[in-house]
């Protein structure tokens, strides 16, 4: 399979288990939720992709191709500080307050500006993440 179908597949999956990640902090209505945010993340991902695809498109600019995939610390962290935000966000003060009319209750969760930030970030860290080209002339003697 091609590389580049290899990293959509990639990024893609990413994007949904974000997703999946996302939707079982900001709601849990009980087991008939599952297969309909299971659907949901598919989409929500594909629109995702399509996003990073699009943006990602100014890499062809020279000056940020060369700083993009002059090594795949940059794309790695990216993805390390999107789950980071995930999973860390709510206690770095990065969060909101909703309320549920029908129980009377409120709860704080992730923000969704930073829910979506961190969505973006981890697909397009994921699909344009730089090749790692090995030197083969060390082993052929070259």
């Amino acid at each position: 399979m091609p590389v580049h179908k290899l990293r959509f597949i990639a990024a893609w999956l990413v994007g949904w288990f974000y997703y999946l990640l996302l939707a079982m902090g900001f709601s849990y209505q009980g087991g008939l939720e599952i297969p309909f945010q299971l659907v949901i993340g598919m989409g929500t991902s594909f629109c995702f992709l399509m996003a990073a695809f699009w943006i990602g498109l100014l890499l062809n600019i020279s000056f940020l191709r060369r700083r993009w995939y002059r090594d795949e610390y940059t794309a790695m962290a990216l993805i390390i500080v999107a789950f980071g935000l995930l999973f860390f966000g709510e206690a770095l003060g990065l969060s909101a307050i909703f309320e549920d009319p029908e129980l009377l209750f409120s709860y704080r969760v992730l923000h969704p500006y930073a829910a979506i930030a961190g969505m973006f970030a981890a697909v397009f860290g994921t699909l344009h993440y730089p090749r790692i080209n090995p030197d083969y002339s060390s082993a052929t003697g070259r």
